[in-house]
């Protein structure tokens, strides 16, 4: 259920519609593809209109808003043909983040929310193949992903593993050896 309206709706239409006619030329597309340094000053934009924050709930920094809201924010997106990764931040790793609970993970939400964070989810749910075991100072993941949807974008990655036959998620920092 979403804590907003439709007058809110209609306010996220028009705010992204602007965006793409203002700051978002279409022939600038193939260079932002390109360049993940060019694609961060729109990624903050986003913030700063609450587009990062609108599906978390309130209880993490976010705004709250429901399936119907991301939909209209989703639509606009397409007529603009925006290139960074809010699926994989916002709606997969923000809201599975969400799902866990732990509330460990409110300050992460949060700067996912505010844009200091870019979480990219690198999980196969249901069949992980990497086993993560305990060492002295941390843990160790042992595994691949293969395909990792906007995965130069990430700060972190989230990714699932094996832990004594158990599922978990690790965050891992992409400047982490190994990667």
């Amino acid at each position: 259920m979403s804590n907003l309206q439709h007058d809110d709706r209609i306010l996220i239409q028009r705010s992204v519609d602007k965006f793409i006619q203002d700051q978002y030329a279409f022939d600038e597309r193939h260079s932002r593809l390109g360049s993940i340094e060019q694609s961060e000053k729109y990624w903050q934009h986003f913030a700063e209109l609450g587009w990062l924050a609108l599906p978390l709930a309130e209880e993490v920094g976010g705004l709250g808003g429901g399936i119907e809201d991301v939909q209209v924010l989703m639509r606009a997106f397409g007529r603009g043909l925006i290139a960074e990764p809010y699926t994989e931040v916002v709606l997969m790793a923000g809201k599975v983040l969400e799902a866990a609970a732990n509330p460990a993970h409110e300050a992460l939400l949060n700067d996912i929310a505010s844009g200091a964070e870019e979480v990219i989810l690198a999980a196969d749910f249901g069949a992980s193949s990497c086993i993560a075991r305990k060492m002295p100072d941390g843990y160790r993941l042992d595994g691949e992903r293969a395909v990792v949807a906007q995965a130069g974008w990430a700060t972190r990655y989230l990714v699932d593993a094996l832990l004594d036959g158990e599922p978990s998620l690790f965050l891992v920092p992409r400047d982490t050896g190994g990667l």
